[in-house]
């Protein structure tokens, strides 16, 4: 049996409303939702040119862990 990892954001108590509408929003409610990196980056494809989508979502994570609207990050191991 092979063994996968799965990652969960751990998401602030506060009230959200640090996030800005647009692809920001988009992208927060779907990790929000549990969707992964690739379901985010996926569906960023029809607002963000596709060349531009791994900066951006870099940046998304890096302010959302700033502004402590993700407060950790918890590892789940799966059996396949």
């Amino acid at each position: 049996m092979a063994m996968a990892t799965a990652a969960a954001a751990l998401f602030s108590t506060a009230p959200i409303t640090a996030v800005q509408a647009g692809d920001e929003k988009l992208a927060f409610d779907k990790l929000r939702e549990g969707s992964d990196f690739h379901d985010i980056c996926e569906t960023l494809t029809s607002i963000v040119r596709e060349s531009e989508i791994p900066l951006r979502i870099a940046t998304l994570l890096k302010g959302w862990i700033s502004q402590e609207l993700i407060t950790g990050i918890q590892s789940n191991n799966q059996q396949k």
